[in-house]
């Protein structure tokens, strides 16, 4: 699989990140997640996506991330969106760490064989609802080009680890 000049410095930037939390897990959280989402990123109306992120505590209100989406209309649509974000967490009460969330990334859209890729920026707002290390996050977004999206990510915070 040829990797296009447009993704590389998305993959680069998840790499890092990735490396960056791994290295340093000894102060920072990583969480994982499985997300579900249904989004503008077709023709008309709204398609159904999935994916998966990866994101890791900075400070105790800011984490930053990397996040893979595939989705489409179900028709021949697909459209694969990988993207940055940071994350501020504005208010924590007990389980419930709610949160505003801003991305840039790219999709890429496939129809028929014909790729066309697009620059992707959304804002989000959700919570984090978490027990233990498992969480669920119901959250809402909008941007360039999905308009909308409201979707569930469910995961786990790896506990750090001692030195």
């Amino acid at each position: 699989m040829k990797i296009s000049s447009k993704m590389r410095p998305f993959i680069a930037a998840a790499v890092f990140l990735f490396s960056a939390s791994l290295l340093s897990a000894q102060a920072w959280r990583i969480s994982t997640s499985g997300l579900l989402e249904s989004n503008g990123n077709v023709r008309t109306g709204m398609g159904l996506s999935g994916g998966f992120s990866v994101d890791t505590t900075i400070t105790d209100l800011i984490s930053a991330g990397v996040k893979f989406d595939v989705g489409g209309d179900f028709g021949g649509l697909v459209a694969f969106e990988p993207m940055l974000f940071g994350r501020w967490y504005f208010l924590k009460l007990g389980i419930f760490e709610f949160y505003a969330q801003g991305g840039l990334g790219t999709v890429i859209f496939n129809e028929g064989g014909r790729v066309v890729p697009a620059f992707v920026a959304d804002a989000s707002a959700g919570a984090r609802i978490s027990l233990r290390g498992i969480y669920v996050e119901p959250y809402v977004r909008s941007g360039y080009p999905a308009g909308i999206g409201i979707g569930v990510a469910a995961g786990y915070t790896f506990p750090p680890i001692a030195k």
